[in-house]
């Protein structure tokens, strides 16, 4: 049997297609991937997240979870993070708002599981690393209760941190994670 041949498409391509699908697609360079659905542990702790920073947040930032795309033109790649909060101006793609490419301060938090561990880990990390406006980018275990954290000190330099049995501090945005909120019903 021969290998399928893949066929690279546009941005624009992916995009008119994208938003008439179904399901999510990351888009990197020219090719199509399609995302894995969440579990329940997944969505709980994502739920148990961006509650708690909308707490403590509001007014001061927004909270975007799983539909926001965000645009990374270093790496001609669109991406789905679990949770983007942005504060202060934000710029999108095109008039839709549904491909957000700057904020005046942005953090991008990736919950974790088996099938994409190495990925938010690996190559995602590498394109957000490409976002000037990028802060921190946090990665929440579903296998147990721990937030790895990864804060931009200089323009290539990031700097690792982990949560202690309490909590974290999401020091760019000027606030706490407390892991039994995190891990509530979990």
């Amino acid at each position: 049997m021969l290998a399928e041949e893949i066929k690279e498409i546009s941005e624009e391509d992916y995009l008119e297609f994208e938003r008439k699908a179904e399901s999510r697609h990351e888009y990197h360079n020219g090719e199509i991937f399609s995302m894995a659905g969440a579990s329940r542990n997944h969505n709980l702790i994502l739920t148990n997240i961006a509650g708690e920073l909308r707490n403590q947040l509001r007014r001061r930032c927004r909270i975007y979870v799983n539909d926001m795309k965000v645009r990374i033109e270093e790496t001609k790649s669109y991406v789905y993070p679990d949770i983007i909060i942005t504060c202060g101006k934000e710029n999108f793609f095109d008039k839709t708002t549904d491909v957000l490419v700057s904020a005046e301060k942005m953090v991008i938090i990736e919950i974790l599981s088996d099938s994409t561990e190495a990925y938010d880990r690996g190559a995602k990390f590498y394109y957000y690393r490409n976002l000037p406006f990028l802060k921190a980018y946090l990665l929440v275990s579903q296998r147990d209760r721990r937030i790895e954290q990864f804060d931009k000190i200089e323009n290539s330099k990031w700097r690792f941190s982990e949560s202690d049995d309490n909590e974290i501090t999401i020091e760019a945005l000027e606030c706490k994670l407390n892991l039994d909120d995190v891990y509530e019903d979990f």
